[in-house]
């Protein structure tokens, strides 16, 4: 076979394999054009807010073939009060296993996690004593219904003071922070319902 032949047969493979991947290539957009519509739906949950983040696996798919299998990973999570969506990513797969994701136009509806906050009664101590000209105080407290969480402190801030002969509420306002791993404290009271309960401050003659 002569270089001319050669270069010929040559050319022509060339311009076969180039016709091949112009092929694949409108198969690839045509495919990509026609895509199969499902639907994800993640779960909604709600809870009272703890320590632990509120979370919700569940959900289903609608549209997709049974030939197909799905793998969702519902990862919506939420701590402090409030709401939030329940968020999830989703492959899908052939019956040979083969990622088919890309033939599908996924569309999702998120379900929400709601927190909704703790309630907590705190009471501030009483004290009582003769009169000396010195204001009374008492700058203890005890929670007597609720709990804070382990990595949370209560700064409690006293006004109550008595200092003539007579009696007075404890006054007090808590601030409850969350401290985080490098010791920095973020004030957190909109996850709980404060209730105050005042104990007294007596002076007698």
């Amino acid at each position: 076979m002569n270089k001319k032949k050669r270069l010929n047969i040559l050319s022509l493979l060339l311009v076969m394999a180039f016709s091949m991947l112009g092929l694949l290539a409108s198969a690839v957009l045509i495919l990509n054009s026609v895509k199969t519509p499902i639907t994800v739906i993640t779960g909604s949950a709600s809870g009272i807010y703890s320590s632990e983040s509120l979370s919700c696996d569940e959900y289903k798919i609608r549209g997709l073939d049974e030939e197909y299998s799905a793998k969702v990973t519902v990862y919506g999570s939420r701590r402090d009060v409030g709401t939030s969506q329940n968020l999830a990513d989703v492959r899908i797969y052939d019956s040979l296993g083969i990622d088919v994701t890309f033939l599908f136009e996924i569309e999702f509806e998120y379900g929400e996690l709601t927190v909704n906050p703790a309630k907590l009664v705190i009471r501030s101590d009483s004290a009582e004593r003769k009169y000396n000209g010195d204001g009374l105080e008492k700058k203890t407290y005890s929670i007597v219904e609720g709990e804070i969480c382990d990595d949370e402190t209560i700064s409690a801030v006293f006004s109550g003071s008595q200092t003539r002969i007579g009696r007075s509420d404890n006054v007090f306002h808590a601030e409850i922070y969350r401290i985080g791993s490098d010791g920095s404290r973020s004030l957190i009271n909109e996850n709980y319902i404060l209730e105050y309960q005042y104990g007294y401050l007596k002076v007698t003659p």
